[in-house]
């Protein structure tokens, strides 16, 4: 009763005094709301929303509609926008590029790629009459490149003669004729290299050229090397196993690959794998010409000790490769220095574990006792299970590969699990969570590798101004992301080299 009276008084008392108010003052009127200017800041968040929208939408065309093409020896293509255009193995062999774009009315881009024998001119005559074609129907802004054996690198020493020079001069001297002709005068910009290095051609933009020693050898050119090859591996582990599938994927046969393993678990694996196996390390090296060193660090000087006391009477060691983490040249080419002083040759290599399903990544580096042959080789063997092989110019950088590449693969698996763990917070079932989670960085991963695009680029495209992107990434700068990944690669590279000093000798 004294609620319902209380709250009636209440009610009355306000609108007597509403009243009273009325008669005696004059109440202000509400500011003016500009209705017109409303409406048009609206609109234009409306076309502006719809603009970013088909923004995104053409990029996700484009990079739908992207294609990457690969031209083989004896070939040539065509791309256009976006596609991209590789060769490698260019040794003896002749790699033109030439783009132009499009006015008029028109749009886009043209590029194309030649990769030809020496002697073997069909694939870039070809090729330039595509060129001329498209000039004629209003290709302009032309660019070429030449890639081509300088005469000069085909030395007395190794059997050629003058005669020989010249033919391969006279080859290049119709190449920047057929060159010039074909783009209406435009001379190509020419890069000479010695014949025994293996050079490629990259096209991913208008005049977005590539060239030089590629890295990322082709596998199938040093096929026959690696076939005719011993191979053997000391340690028949995860990566081991890694190696030997990829490389019995290029072709290589089984029987020429002998693996030493202690355990009987991972030595049935290999068996089951069609290789040679053996419990010996001196039996798998004994006739080897590339050996694999695929031990943990901790039993390196063992195993390397072990191998050296049992070559004394070999004519010839083998190319060693080392994949043994943190593990220098020095302490390498101490343990195997045989007992007259010979030192094999040695490739210290970072691998890392997406190499298990052909996606890995290497760092590999030599000093200069190892040819330019004996490089090749290495290449070709990680390249069976790499899509990035790196060669880098000093040792210490190798415990950088560690740190970015070698140890990578655990942050991405760690960022993964974090967000699924977030998002079942949240509501989503941990299957959800899990598949979107590992969907949304395999395409990422994807975009990173396939597109022209800077990873800050890329970032920009998905960030919405005062978007949900843009609120997660203001989190994570806040949370210092920047600091927590750059402690992270210092710490394992810093870990790297503890190991080396550690672990290596005396």
């Amino acid at each position: 009763m004294y609620f319902t009276k209380t709250i009636s008084t209440f009610l009355v008392g306000a609108l007597l005094a509403t009243s009273a108010v009325g008669e005696l003052t004059q109440v202000p009127r509400r500011a003016e709301v500009d209705h017109n200017a409303i409406r048009e800041a609206t609109y234009l968040e409306r076309v502006q929303k719809r603009d970013d929208s088909c923004l995104k939408a053409i990029k996700k065309r484009r990079l739908l509609a992207r294609e990457s093409k690969t031209i083989g020896v004896g070939d040539w293509n065509h791309g256009k926008d976006q596609d991209t255009l590789t060769t490698t193995g260019l040794a003896t062999c002749y790699g033109v590029a030439i783009t132009g774009n499009y006015d008029g009315g028109k749009t886009g881009d043209d590029r194309w790629l030649s990769h030809a024998l020496e002697a073997e001119r069909d694939p870039s005559e070809a090729m330039f009459d595509a060129v001329e074609e498209a000039r004629n129907n209003g290709l302009k802004g032309l660019y070429a490149l030449l890639v081509y054996p300088d005469a000069s690198s085909f030395k007395n020493e190794d059997d050629w003669t003058d005669e020989d020079r010249k033919d391969v001069q006279d080859e290049h001297d119709w190449y920047v004729q057929w060159i010039t002709d074909a783009t209406g005068g435009v001379a190509p910009e020419e890069k000479g290299h010695d014949y025994k290095e293996s050079w490629g051609i990259k096209i991913n933009s208008f005049k977005g050229i590539q060239s030089g020693r590629f890295l990322h050898i082709n596998v199938v050119k040093m096929t026959s090397q690696l076939q005719k090859s011993k191979l053997a591996f000391i340690g028949g582990g995860n990566m081991a196993a890694a190696i030997i599938g990829g490389l019995a994927a290029k072709g290589i046969d089984k029987q020429n690959i002998c693996v030493s393993e202690p355990w009987e678990v991972n030595r049935n694996k290999m068996k089951e794998a069609g290789v040679r196996t053996t419990e010996s390390n001196i039996e798998a090296s004994k006739d080897a010409d590339l050996l694999v060193i695929a031990v943990k660090p901790q039993v390196a000087k063992v195993v390397c000790q072990e191998l050296a006391g049992a070559w004394a009477q070999r004519s010839a060691t083998p190319l060693i490769i080392s994949i043994a983490a943190g593990i220098t040249l020095d302490s390498m080419k101490e343990w195997l220095k045989l007992a007259d002083g010979r030192v094999p040759h040695i490739v210290r290599v970072m691998p890392n574990t997406p190499a298990l399903v052909g996606e890995g990544a290497s760092g590999l580096y030599a000093d200069e006792s190892v040819s330019s042959s004996e490089k090749d080789l290495a290449t070709a063997l990680l390249a069976s299970v790499s899509k990035a092989t790196e060669w880098v110019d000093r040792e210490e950088l190798i415990d950088v590969v560690t740190g970015l590449s070698g140890s990578g693969p655990a942050y991405f698996f760690a960022m993964v699990e974090h967000m699924i763990e977030s998002a079942t917070k949240l509501g989503l079932s941990q299957e959800q969570a899990t598949r979107l989670a590992k969907q949304t960085c395999l395409g990422a991963g994807k975009m990173l590798v396939e597109s022209t695009e800077e990873p800050s680029q890329l970032r920009r495209n998905v960030t919405s101004p005062n978007g949900t992107t843009a609120a997660a990434l203001e989190s994570f700068e806040t949370s210092g992301f920047k600091d927590i990944v750059d402690k992270a690669v210092k710490a394992a590279t810093s870990r790297g080299e503890e190991l080396g000093k550690t672990l290596g000798k005396p």
